[in-house]
């Protein structure tokens, strides 16, 4: 697969990760229990507690993320005391990132 396909196939499912990974307990818990900027790996070698197609979808295409707690603060007017933002980014695309804001008292 040409790299401009593989980069384009990042970029459409960084979306689905966030989402996923935001709401799973197990990876809520990992990303709030660890430092800022310990990343995780989100590859097709370690797919617990994500939805079916979207195991398949990173297995078929070899996708890899990153996800790590980040001290960054993105919008003023959405941060609140008590959340934290997850950073996502692609491995091989450095310029392929995403976020979401999360409540740390939702486990």
């Amino acid at each position: 697969m040409n790299k401009r396909i593989k980069r384009k196939l990042h970029k459409k499912y960084i979306i689905d990760i966030v989402y996923y990974i935001s709401l799973s307990p197990l990876w809520r818990k990992r990303l709030f229990d660890s430092k800022y900027g310990e990343k995780f790996t989100i590859s097709y070698q370690n797919l617990y507690e994500l939805p079916q197609y979207v195991k398949k979808t990173i297995a078929r295409y070899k996708l890899n993320y990153f996800v790590y707690k980040t001290e960054e603060i993105l919008d003023e007017d959405f941060y609140y005391e008590g959340g934290v933002f997850f950073k996502f980014e692609s491995v091989k695309f450095k310029g392929i990132t995403n976020y979401s804001f999360n409540n740390t008292e939702v486990t």
